[in-house]
C-alpha cells in the first residue's frame, strides 16, 4: 500500500493485512498536519495576547483634585491616581495602592477597592461626553471582588458607561492586572447633581485645581 504523497508516518504490516473489525477504525495522522496544527494554535496564541495587549489611543487627561483619597495630588496617603480619556470613550487610570492601603499583608483594604470603582463612575461619564463640567453623587455600588488586590503594584482602572437619563447614569467598573486578570469590577450607579447641592459654598476650580499635561498617547486597555 502505497503512503499518501508527503507522509512520512509509518502503518504497521499486521493493521494493513487485518480486516477490520465492526466498530474498529483505523486513524493516521501524518506528523506534517500535526506541525501545522500546532502552528495555528501558536499564532492564534500570540494574536489573541497581541489583541489584549494592543495600545488605544489616548485623547485626553483628566483634572486632578486637591484632596481626595483617589485623586487628591495633595493627599499624601492617597492614590494619586490620573485619569485618561480613551478613544473609545471610556476612562483608564494606570495606577498603584501603597502599603498604607492594605488589610491583611498583602492586600488592598476593600474600602480602597470600592473606592477606586466609585470614582470611576463620575470619571467614566466625563470620558463618554468628553466633558467634565458635569457632576452627581453614588446612590449604589455592588462591588465583585474576584481576587486578592495587591498593593505597590502596577494595576490599571477602566470605567465605562452603560447607561445615561435624565436623572441616573451608570457605569460599569473594573480594576485588573497588567497582564488583564480581573480582580474587582461593579456597576456604579449615580444621580445627577450640580456641584452647589452636593456641598454648600464647594468650587470646582478650587476644588479640582490641577490639569496635568498629558503625555501620553497610548495605553494597553482591554476590550
Amino acid at each position: 500500500m502505497a503512503s499518501p504523497a508527503g507522509f512520512r508516518g509509518q502503518v504497521r504490516e499486521d493493521m494493513l493485512e487485518k480486516e477490520p473489525e465492526e466498530g474498529y477504525i483505523i486513524t493516521v495522522v501524518s506528523p506534517a498536519l500535526c506541525s501545522f496544527v500546532i502552528r495555528i494554535a501558536g499564532v492564534f496564541l500570540r494574536s489573541s495576547n497581541e489583541f489584549w495587549r494592543s495600545n488605544m489611543k489616548v485623547i485626553g487627561q483628566q483634572r486632578n483634585s486637591r484632596m481626595c483619597v483617589i485623586c487628591g495630588l495633595d493627599n499624601q496617603f492617597g492614590v494619586r491616581a490620573p485619569f485618561y480619556n480613551m478613544t473609545d470613550g471610556s476612562v483608564a487610570s494606570p495606577f498603584r495602592y501603597r502599603a498604607w492601603h492594605q488589610s491583611y499583608p498583602g492586600r488592598v483594604h476593600g474600602g480602597m477597592i470600592t473606592a477606586m470603582l466609585d470614582e470611576m463612575g463620575l470619571r467614566g461619564l466625563w470620558a463618554a461626553k468628553n466633558d467634565d463640567t458635569e457632576f452627581g453623587v453614588t446612590i449604589s455600588l455592588e462591588t465583585r471582588y474576584r481576587k486578592p488586590v495587591p498593593y505597590e503594584t502596577e494595576l490599571l482602572a477602566t470605567g465605562k458607561l452603560i447607561e445615561d437619563r435624565s436623572r441616573l447614569f451608570a457605569v460599569e467598573a473594573r480594576i485588573l492586572t497588567p497582564d488583564g486578570e480581573l480582580l474587582a469590577d461593579g456597576i456604579i450607579r449615580y444621580l445627577h447633581l450640580p456641584v452647589n447641592q452636593i456641598a454648600e459654598g464647594a468650587s470646582v476650580h478650587e476644588e479640582m485645581p490641577y490639569s496635568p499635561e498629558c503625555r501620553i498617547t497610548e495605553l494597553q486597555v482591554p476590550e
